[in-house]
C-alpha cells in the first residue's frame, strides 16, 4: 500500500553562491512542520461588456513564495542554516570546531521540500533565491521539559516542481538538545527561567517591478534595521530584574545549550522593555522580561552566536 503521509517528507537546502541561482541541496534537517507555499496572484478583467455579469477573463499576475519551517535544534548540520539566519560566519578549530555567527550580509538558499502524495510519490517542491526573513529559538522547561525548538521564516522568488528529489543524507546526531541542557546568565549571575524565546527579524522587503528578466517575480532584499528580541519568564523573586526594565540598564545575557560534547552559546547585550508583575490569583507571581539586543559599539556586541560541534564546515 502506498504511503502518502508525512512519514516520507524531507527537507534539504543549500546556500547559493550566486543569489537566485539554484544549488543542489546538500544539507538535510529533520523538521517538525513546514508551510512553504506559492502565492500566485490573479489579475481579473473589470471591463464592461453589454449584458455580461460574470468574470470574463483573467491573467496570472505577480507570484511569490513564503512559509515557516519548525524543527528541533540539534548540534550537527545547522551551521549553514544559522549562517542564512545571521549572515556572518567564521569557523576555526580542529575537532571540535567553533563556528562564530554575527549579524552580516545575508545569503540566499535553495530549499527543497519532499511532499508525499497518496500514490507513494515523494513530490519535489523547490524554492530558490530564499532569504530568511525571521527566526525564533525557544525553550520551555515546565512540565516534562521540551526539546529546544527553532523556527525560521522564508521568502523566495518562485516554485519549481520539476526537479529530482535529492538523495537525503542526515548528519549523525550526537545529542538532541533539550531544556535540561539550557542555562542563562543575566548580568553575570545565574538566572533560572521557566521559559525563554529569542527572535531575529532581518528586515526583509519584497517588491515587484515591470521587468522582462524577472517578470512577475519579487525583488527580495534587506530594507530595514535588524531586530533581535526575546523574553524571559521566571519567578518574581525580587526587584532586581524589574529594576533593569524601569531604569536605563543594559546588561549581558548569555544563553547556553550544552550537552557535554557540543554547545551553542548566545551572548547578547540587552535592554529590558517590560513588564510589571501583577497578582491575578494565589499562584506564584511570574516576572516577564521582554528584551531587545542593543550595542553602541558593534552589531556583534549586540548579539553573537558560537556553535561548537564536530562539523568542519558549516
Amino acid at each position: 500500500m502506498a504511503i502518502g503521509s508525512g512519514i516520507l517528507a524531507s527537507l534539504g537546502y543549500a546556500k547559493e553562491p550566486t543569489a537566485g541561482t539554484r544549488e543542489v541541496p546538500d544539507h538535510f534537517i529533520e523538521h517538525v512542520s513546514e508551510s512553504m507555499i506559492l502565492d500566485q496572484k490573479k489579475i481579473k478583467s473589470t471591463g464592461l461588456a453589454a449584458g455580461r455579469r460574470v468574470l470574463k477573463a483573467f491573467s496570472n499576475g505577480n507570484s511569490s513564495t513564503a512559509g515557516t519551517v519548525q524543527m528541533e535544534l540539534v548540534p550537527e548540520g545547522i551551521g549553514e542554516l544559522l549562517e542564512l539566519c545571521m549572515g556572518g560566519l567564521a569557523t576555526s578549530g580542529a575537532g571540535p570546531y567553533t563556528h562564530t555567527l554575527t549579524p552580516g550580509d545575508l545569503a540566499t538558499g535553495t530549499f527543497q521540500f519532499g511532499r508525499p502524495s497518496t500514490d507513494g510519490t515523494v513530490n519535489v517542491f523547490e524554492y530558490k533565491g530564499c532569504m530568511v526573513s525571521g527566526w525564533t529559538l525557544s525553550c520551555d522547561a515546565t512540565g516534562d521539559g521540551s526539546m529546544i525548538e527553532f523556527s525560521f521564516d522564508l521568502v523566495g522568488v518562485g516554485e519549481d516542481t520539476g526537479q529530482s528529489l535529492a538523495t537525503v543524507s542526515y548528519p549523525t546526531i550526537t545529542a538532541r538538545w533539550t531544556s535540561v541542557q539550557a542555562s542563562l546568565l543575566v548580568a553575570g549571575s545565574a538566572y533560572c527561567v521557566n521559559s525563554f524565546t529569542l527572535s531575529g527579524n532581518n528586515g526583509i522587503d519584497t517588491d515587484f517591478k515591470a521587468c522582462l528578466a524577472t517578470a512577475g517575480k519579487p525583488t527580495i532584499r534587506e530594507s530595514g534595521m535588524r531586530e533581535y528580541t526575546g523574553s524571559l519568564t521566571a519567578d518574581f523573586d525580587s526587584l532586581t530584574q524589574y529594576n533593569r526594565y524601569v531604569g536605563t540598564d543594559q546588561s549581558a545575557l548569555v544563553i547556553t545549550i550544552d550537552d557535554g560534547t557540543s554547545d551553542l552559546t548566545i551572548t547578547a547585550n540587552v535592554m529590558y522593555t517590560g513588564s510589571t508583575p501583577t497578582v491575578s490569583g494565589p499562584e506564584v507571581l511570574k516576572q516577564e522580561s521582554p528584551f531587545e539586543c542593543v550595542s553602541a559599539t558593534s552589531d556583534a556586541a549586540a548579539i553573537t552566536m558560537v556553535l561548537t560541534n564536530g562539523d568542519s564546515a558549516a
